[in-house]
């Protein structure tokens, strides 16, 4: 088996994810199609099946996928914030969210994770109250 070029954080770092069952099936066609062997790499260099995607590759296409929905920039690891706040929003408690996303404590993702959402409320309340409004600049505002 391929080691990983960076070792995670913490041990708590390496964890299984549960996937939908369509979401394997579509792993499993994608491994068929490329011809993926056990040490390959999922998301692969664009050279060498054996050597991860770069991290660069990762940011163009956030950025290409944000220029083309016409929404700004943000940094890939909003993804991981933003399905925090989603899932605790939908019920499922910090305890939970805080050990899918692999952190020692529940103090951490109220820390690093939650803090925000109050104010991200807020900024979607003035922005949409903008925007309905007939505002003629409904750009987002920080």
């Amino acid at each position: 088996m391929a080691s990983l070029p960076i070792s995670p954080k913490s041990v708590s770092s390496r964890r299984k994810v549960l996937l939908p069952e369509f979401v394997c099936k579509l792993i499993d066609e994608y491994i068929k199609d490329y011809c993926l062997l056990p040490d390959d790499y999922l998301f692969f260099s664009f050279y060498d099946h054996r050597l991860p995607i770069g991290a660069t590759t990762v940011y163009r296409a956030v950025a290409d996928g944000c220029r083309k929905a016409g929404i700004p920039y943000f940094r890939f690891h909003s993804f991981r914030h933003s399905l925090a706040i989603i899932l605790v929003d939908s019920g499922f408690s910090v305890e939970v969210v805080s050990n899918m996303l692999g952190h020692s404590s529940s103090e951490i993702t109220n820390k690093y994770y939650l803090h925000c959402a109050e104010t991200d409320s807020e900024k979607v309340d003035s922005f949409l109250t903008r925007v309905l409004s007939g505002e003629k600049n409904g750009s987002v505002k920080s």
